[in-house]
């Protein structure tokens, strides 16, 4: 049955808490302000918590949902992210490090005029590669992050009674870490502020129609919750879309073997807090490390067919040097819902599929299918069947942008383990890698393919982590570089280069340091 959005009797339903669901019913609330909002949630199962980083789309959907960055930092601990430092993934050693960046430096959006067209920052990292230096004397984004700053100027002419972030001038895209169970509890305040009902239950049947469309929720109280449209965030238990519909699952085992995750914490130590997240290598997997402003976040992604929790648990207490305190382990399959919209549902979160933590990238799709939902809002609204299926094949292809770009940080030169030094043996490569491979592993390929121009991930960031991963043909790169910066280019590319640098040194000296500038947000009302 089709529903009118703009009356008050249409109801959704958020089945699950966390930031998932409070996002998706806050997002709700805001496009559709007069529906009825239901979010279904457990004390008695509470929230997972170890997703702590986030991207630039998470900024925009805060300032969509009109939350205030600033509300974040005081609520939930939250504190800037840069991007990603990746460390020791060729083995050799900590000092060994790359970066996985949100963007080079904006203001300098120089571009010079050749096909397929390069950016100043793409030229300078060819260039890198070329000379065999690390990216760091170019990339404004990696320099932020090494000296602990924001890509936040002081603005003499804000307001000093508006929301503190606007006392500054922002220089380029950021996101934030937080602390998942407080942020949880943040947003669960603003939604019942804006009048998101919220029921404490758990869900023991759901009720379809002759057509397969879901009707109402029973709860274990006896409770009945009627609805019109549902969202899926049940996290790992895939409660409706998986156990419910039994939709078709994508796994990505063979392309990616790590499958099981042990979280911890560390204390945050002295010093300014880091403005990115860590990317540790480890024997079966790597470590994340996100600061948030009372302590670091931390977790073991590994393989657990090659190593028992106990021994993974040793190695990460020879990694940080101290006892760790280890309360649960989760397991894992990578991997995504063929169709994560099916009849009046949609999954979103980890409820609609899970590929790794590394680069955040759940949150990002999660994002990313609440904005598809509005584009193809048909589909809901109309029952529209060919929006539903635009739906999904569009999640499809992020699914797949996310699966390569995450696989491509493992082609490392690590041979330490069998994880590392077998990892193209024991894998099966995407057909994108595959292809660069065939091709030399030529980035001139590389920037020249629709599938990378139009991906989910920036081009630069391909050549971030292809550089520090050591994957390209550096003779390759010589003659790319060669053959596209001669005559006037030479010329203009050498200008803007020296400018470039230039108006780096000059931008960084009047960045905030990171815990200066969160103190500042913090001690302004």
């Amino acid at each position: 049955m089709a529903f009118d959005l703009e009356k008050n009797d249409t109801k959704f339903v958020v089945a699950g808490g966390g930031t998932a669901g409070w996002l998706t019913a806050l997002q709700i609330r805001q496009h559709f302000p007069d529906v009825d909002v239901t979010l279904i949630e457990s004390s008695d199962i509470g929230v997972l918590g170890a997703g702590e980083g986030s991207v630039p789309q998470f900024i925009d959907i805060l300032h969509d949902i009109r939350i205030p960055v600033s509300d974040l930092i005081k609520h939930a601990d939250a504190t800037i992210k840069n991007g990603v430092k990746l460390v020791d993934w060729n083995g050799r050693g900590k000092d060994d490090v790359f970066f996985s960046s949100f963007a080079s430096i904006d203001p300098l959006d120089y571009v010079i005029n050749t096909r397929p067209s390069y950016s100043l920052m793409s030229m300078s990292t060819l260039e890198s590669i070329v000379n065999g230096k690390a990216l760091g004397d170019i990339n404004f984004n990696q320099q932020v992050c090494n000296g602990n700053k924001v890509k936040f100027v002081k603005d003499s002419r804000a307001d000093k009674k508006s929301d503190p972030m606007s006392h500054f001038h922002q220089l380029g895209p950021y996101s934030v870490h937080f602390n998942a169970v407080k942020l949880a509890k943040y947003l669960k305040t603003v939604g019942i502020r804006r009048n998101i009902k919220v029921i404490d239950g758990i869900i023991k049947n759901i009720n379809n129609d002759e057509e397969d469309y879901i009707t109402s929720f029973d709860l274990e109280d006896g409770t009945n919750v009627p609805c019109h449209f549902v969202f899926d965030c049940t996290g790992f238990k895939r409660l409706i879309i998986g156990k419910h519909y039994n939709a078709e699952w994508k796994s990505y085992k063979e392309y990616l073997p790590v499958n099981k995750a042990m979280p911890f914490f560390l204390p945050l130590g002295e010093g300014s807090i880091p403005s990115y997240t860590e990317a540790l290598a480890m024997k079966y997997g790597w470590m994340w490390k996100i600061p948030t402003q009372e302590r670091f976040g931390c977790g073991y992604v590994y393989d657990s067919t090659l190593v028992s929790d106990e021994d993974a648990k040793k190695e990460i207490q020879e990694a940080v040097g101290r006892e760790i305190e280890v309360t649960r382990t989760f397991s894992f399959e990578p991997g995504t819902y063929k169709t994560p919209w099916v009849k009046n549902c949609i999954a979103a979160g980890l409820s609609s599929g899970f590929v790794e933590p590394l680069e955040a990238t759940s949150i990002h799709v999660c994002v990313i299918s609440f904005c598809l939902f509005l584009a193809y809002i048909k589909g809901a609204v109309k029952r529209n069947e060919d929006c539903i299926k635009r739906f999904n094949q569009t999640m499809g292809y992020i699914n797949n942008d996310t699966l390569n770009f995450l696989h491509f940080h493992y082609l490392t030169e690590r041979t330490d383990t069998v994880f590392w030094k077998d990892f193209e043996k024991r894998t099966k490569c995407p057909d994108i890698i595959q292809d660069f491979k065939d091709n030399n592993k030529d980035p001139v390929h590389l920037l020249s393919r629709d599938c990378i121009t139009n991906n989910l991930f920036p081009i630069n960031l391909w050549l971030e982590i292809g550089a520090g991963v050591r994957f390209f043909n550096r003779q390759a790169v010589t003659e790319t570089f060669e053959s596209i910066n001669t005559g006037s280019r030479k010329a203009l590319y050498g200008i803007n280069s020296k400018d470039l640098r230039a108006r780096m040194k000059q931008a960084y000296a009047e960045l905030e340091d990171h815990t200066a500038f969160i103190n500042y947000i913090k001690s302004n009302k």
